[in-house]
C-alpha cells in the first residue's frame, strides 16, 4: 500500500531552502560501511556500551560528527582532577538517525522491487510448468526422439530458472532480515535519542529554576535597596526639615535681638534728649547728699571725741565693750554657717530633686531611721551583708540568657564587695530592645547591694530649658548626701546624652551633658550610675567612656521564652485563679444570707494549657517577643476568663488569643518598618524563622 502525503510547497518554501529528495542509495552504502563497536567510557568503566566511535564515523559520514572546542570529563578516580578535552569529535545522533532513515527507505524500495520481480518470475514459472506439462503430454503421445530432447532441454532451463528464482527469493529474505535489523537499530537509536532529549530537558528545567530563583533573589535585593533608599530619603527629608526649623528659630532669635536693640537705642535717644534735665537733677541730689554726709561726719567725729575722752577716763569699760563685740561677731558667723548646713541637709532629706521620678530613699522623719541603721552597719560590718548564695538566690527569678545572667551576677558581687570595702563603684550601660529587663536588673542590683534606688528619664531634661544644669547638679548633690549610697538609673539616656558630633544637639542638651560629665568624671563611692538605652550607638563618646561595664540585653531565645511563659502563666493564671476562688468562696458564704445578690464567678482553666504541644507551639510563634510582650500575652489570657460566661479558659480560646497577639506583634513591626510587609507574610516568615529556634 502506497501512502501519499500532501505537502504545501509554498509554506515549505518559506521555511526551507533548496529542498530536494535525498540520495538514499548513498545513505545505504554509508550505513553498510559503518561498523558498530563495543566500548566503555574512561569515567564510567563499569558500563559496557554499543555504538559508533566518533573518529571512525567521521571517515564514513563526516556530516554526523561535530567538533566540540572544549569538554570536561569527570575524573577517573576520586580526588583526581577532571579531564579537559580540546576539539573533541562528538557524534551527532540526529544526523546519524536520518542517515538510517534514508537507508531504511532505500531497503524498503529495493524490497518492493524484488517482491514485484518475484511475482513476475512466479507467473513465468507457472507458465513454464504449464508448457512442460503440455510437452510431456505431447512426448508421451509422440515417438519422436527430438521432441523428447527438446522437452528435456526445456525442463533443464525451467530448473535453472527455478533455481535462480529461489536464489532471488532467498536474497530478498536476507534483505528483509537486514532491513528488520536496521529497523530495530533505528528504534534503539530513537529511544536513546528520546532519553538524551529527556535528560537535556531536565537539565534545562533545572537551569530555568535556578535562573528563576536568581531572578527572584535579584528582585528581593532590589526591593530591599529601594526600601533602604526610601528610608534614607525620609531621614534626609527629616534632617532638611529640622535644619529649616533651626534656620527659622535662628531668624526669630535674630529678629528678637534686633527688636531689643532698637528698643534700647530708642531709650538711649530719649535719655540723651533729657540729659540736661537729668544732669541738673543729679547735681541737686549730689549737693543734698554732700550736706547730709558732712553733717553726719561732724556728728560722728564729735561722738568719737566724746567717747575717747570717756574711754581715757574709764579703760575697763572699753575692754568689756570690745569683748562683747567680738563675741557677738562670732555668734553671728556660727549661726549663719549652721543655718546653711541645716538648710542643705533638710533640702536633701525632705524633698527629692525634680528630675527623680521614682526612688526608694526615705524622707523625713523616716530618713533618721536610715541614718541610724547606716551608723549601726558601720559599727557591725559583718551584719546584714548578703553572701554569694543569697545574691544568686535573689536573681533566681531573673530569666536571661546564661552568659548575660552570669555577667549580671558578677556585677552584683563586685558592687556588693565594693560597698563593703568602701571602694569606688563601676558605672554600667544596659542597652538592647525595649522590654528585655533592663529596669528590673537595675532595681535588683540596688536591692541586693543595699543602696537606694533612684530613677529618672532622659526625656525630662530638655523641657527644663536653662534650669536643666541646675537640676542635674542638685540631683548629684542629693545622691551624694544619701546615707546608704544611690544607684542612679537613667532611662532613655540617649534623649539628652546624644553624640555631640551629630550637629543636632541644642544648647540646653549640650550644657546638661557637660553637667553630667562633670559630676561623673572621677571615681565615686557615693553613687553608682546605670544608663539604659535602646540606641547605644547614639550616645556621646565621652558618656560611653564613663561606663565601665556594657551589658547587651537581647530578645529572649527559645529557652528564655519557655521559662517566661511558664513564669507569667503561673503568676497571672494559676495564682490569680487561686486568689480569686478563695475570695469567691468567702463572698459566697457571706451571700447565703442575702439571696438577692449575684454570686461571684469562679475561675478555671484546662489542665493541658501551656503544656506539651501548646507550650512548644507558643514558644515557636512568639519568636521576636520581648519579656514584656509575653507578660501582656498572659494578662490577655487572664482577661479572657472574665469574658467567658462560666469563667473557664479552654484550649481553643487560649490559642485564638495567642494568634491574635502574634498578629498584633507583627502589625507593630510592620508599622515600625513603614508598612513594607503584610501581616500574613510577616506571620508566616516568623514561623519559618522559628524552626531554627525550636526546643529539643
Amino acid at each position: 500500500m502506497q501512502v501519499t502525503i500532501a505537502i504545501d510547497n509554498e509554506r515549505v518554501g518559506q521555511i526551507y531552502l533548496d529542498a530536494k529528495p535525498a540520495n538514499t542509495s548513498m545513505h545505504l552504502e554509508s550505513i553498510r560501511m559503518l561498523p558498530l563497536s563495543t566500548y566503555r567510557f574512561s569515567y564510567d568503566s563499569t558500563r559496557k556500551r554499543v555504538g559508533v566511535i566518533g573518529p571512525i564515523l567521521s571517515a564514513v559520514i563526516p556530516d554526523a560528527v561535530d567538533i566540540v572546542p572544549k569538554r570536561t570529563l569527570p575524573p577517573r578516580e576520586k580526588g583526581a582532577k577532571p579531564v579537559l578535552l580540546v576539539n573533541f569529535p562528538s557524534v551527532n545522533e540526529q544526523i546519524l538517525f536520518y542517515y538510517s532513515v534514508g537507508a531504511t527507505q532505500e531497503l524498503a524500495q529495493m524490497l518492493s522491487e524484488l517482491s514485484s520481480r518475484a511475482e513476475v518470475q512466479t507467473r513465468e514459472i507457472a507458465n513454464i510448468y504449464g508448457e512442460v506439462t503440455q510437452l510431456e503430454k505431447i512426448i508421451s503421445s509422440s515417438s519422436d526422439g527430438g521432441a523428447e530432447l527438446r522437452m528435456r532441454e526445456a525442463a533443464a532451463k525451467a530448473e535453472i530458472a527455478k533455481s535462480e528464482m529461489e536464489m532471488t527469493i532467498l536474497k530478498a529474505k536476507h534483505e528483509q532480515e537486514y532491513s528488520e535489523t536496521l529497523r530495530k537499530l533505528e528504534e534503539e537509536q530513537r529511544s536513546k535519542i528520546e532519553e538524551l532529549t529527556f535528560e537535556r530537558l531536565k537539565r534545562e528545567d533545572v537551569a530555568s529554576r535556578m535562573r528563576s530563583e536568581q531572578l527572584l533573589k535579584a528582585r528581593f535585593d532590589a526591593s530591599q535597596r529601594i526600601q533602604q533608599r526610601s528610608a534614607d530619603a525620609a531621614e534626609a527629608m527629616a534632617a532638611i526639615e529640622l535644619e529649616q526649623k533651626l534656620v527659622l528659630q535662628k531668624a526669630a532669635e535674630e529678629m528678637k535681638a534686633k527688636t531689643a536693640k532698637a528698643v534700647a537705642m530708642a531709650k538711649a535717644d530719649a535719655e540723651r534728649a533729657n540729659e540736661d534735665v537729668r544732669i541738673r537733677r543729679l547735681q541737686a541730689e549730689y549737693e543734698q547728699r554732700r550736706e547730709r554726709n558732712v553733717a553726719a561726719i561732724n556728728a560722728v567725729f564729735s561722738h568719737l571725741s566724746t567717747s575717747l575722752s570717756t574711754a581715757v577716763k574709764n579703760p575697763k569699760e572699753v575692754v568689756t565693750f570690745i569683748g562683747y563685740a567680738c563675741l557677738l561677731a562670732t555668734a553671728i558667723f556660727v549661726a549663719r554657717e549652721t543655718s546653711r548646713l541645716i538648710r542643705s541637709t533638710i533640702e536633701a532629706t525632705l524633698g527629692k530633686p525634680q528630675l527623680i521620678r521614682e526612688t526608694t530613699r526615705k524622707h523625713m522623719p523616716w530618713s533618721l531611721v536610715s541614718y541610724i541603721a547606716q551608723f549601726a552597719s558601720y559599727l557591725s560590718p559583718g551584719a546584714c551583708k548578703p553572701g554569694s548564695a543569697v545574691v544568686e538566690e535573689s536573681f533566681e527569678d531573673l530569666i536571661l540568657p546564661q552568659e548575660l545572667k552570669e555577667r549580671v551576677l558578677n556585677l552584683a558581687h563586685s558592687a556588693h564587695n565594693a560597698r563593703r570595702h568602701n571602694a569606688p563603684f563601676r558605672h554600667v550601660l544596659l542597652y538592647g530592645p525595649p522590654g528585655t529587663g533592663k529596669t528590673y536588673v537595675a532595681k535588683k542590683l540596688a536591692k541586693i547591694i543595699g543602696l537606694d534606688y533612684a530613677m529618672m528619664s532622659g526625656g525630662d531634661v530638655s523641657p527644663l530649658g536653662s534650669d536643666a544644669v541646675t537640676q542635674i547638679h542638685q540631683l548629684f548633690s542629693w545622691a551624694a548626701k544619701s546615707p546608704k549610697g544611690v544607684i542612679l538609673f537613667i532611662d532613655e539616656a540617649e534623649c539628652f546624652l546624644g553624640s555631640r558630633d551629630s550637629g543636632l544637639m541644642s544648647d540646653t542638651s549640650h550644657n546638661a551633658l557637660n553637667a553630667l560629665l562633670y559630676n561623673t568624671g572621677g571615681e565615686r563611692k557615693d553613687f553608682m550610675l546605670v544608663l539604659a538605652t535602646n540606641r547605644a550607638e547614639d550616645l556621646d563618646a565621652a558618656v560611653l567612656d564613663r561606663c565601665d561595664e556594657s551589658l547587651f540585653f537581647p530578645l529572649p531565645n527559645a529557652e528564655c521564652r519557655k521559662n517566661l511563659i511558664l513564669l507569667y502563666y503561673d503568676l497571672h493564671i494559676r495564682k490569680f485563679m487561686k486568689t480569686n476562688n478563695l475570695q469567691a468562696f468567702y463572698l459566697r458564704s457571706r451571700l447565703t444570707q442575702h439571696f438577692t445578690k449575684q454570686e461571684p464567678l469562679l475561675m478555671s482553666a484546662d489542665d493541658d494549657l501551656m503544656t506539651g504541644e501548646q507550650l512548644k507551639s507558643t514558644v515557636s510563634v512568639t519568636y521576636g517577643f520581648s519579656g514584656r510582650e509575653i507578660g501582656k500575652l498572659m494578662v490577655a489570657l487572664q482577661g479572657a476568663m472574665y469574658v467567658s460566661e462560666d469563667g473557664k479558659l479552654d484550649y481553643e480560646a487560649a490559642w485564638k488569643i495567642i494568634e491574635t497577639k502574634v498578629r498584633e506583634h507583627h502589625e507593630k513591626l510592620n508599622m515600625r518598618d513603614g508598612g513594607t510587609t503584610t501581616v500574613g507574610k510577616a506571620f508566616n516568615r516568623a514561623k519559618d524563622r522559628a524552626q531554627d529556634d525550636q526546643l529539643d
